[in-house]
């Protein structure tokens, strides 16, 4: 059988999804929790960063911030996913007091390859080759 005519092509295995690149920024050890609900949107790429807030000592007092330190978690998410991730982890910091964040998302207009964007969006085939 010819190769090429085993191959389909991505779009009718899969439909094209966009992509965003979700930036979310907590406070220090919080971000394993906030993982566990981005980790149900079938996200295939994450990881976080040791970060500290920028203002200074007196500030942080006038406001009642005792740790200037941060985790920020960068996730790459379906634009389909996004709407309903955001809403869970504006949930979250609402429930916990001393979980106070920010998410944001960041368009992603162009990825090279099918291979890559396959791994990025989580649509890969075990055993499938590259």
């Amino acid at each position: 059988m010819d190769e090429v005519a085993e191959k389909k092509s991505l779009s009718k295995e899969n439909k094209i999804e966009k992509m965003k690149l979700l930036i979310t920024i907590t406070n220090y050890g919080y971000s394993k929790k906030v993982l566990r609900f981005i980790k149900k949107y079938e996200v295939a790429l994450n990881f976080s960063v040791y970060g500290r807030g920028t203002g200074t000592q007196e500030i942080y007092r006038l406001l009642g911030l005792s740790d200037r330190r941060k985790e920020i978690i960068f996730s790459i998410v379906k634009n389909t996913h996004l709407p309903l991730l955001k809403e869970d982890i504006n949930n979250f910091y609402l429930q916990k007091k001393e979980a106070k964040g920010i998410a944001f998302s960041v368009d992603i207009s162009s990825v090279i390859g099918t291979s890559i964007y396959k791994y990025l969006t989580n649509t890969r085939t075990l055993g499938e080759k590259q």
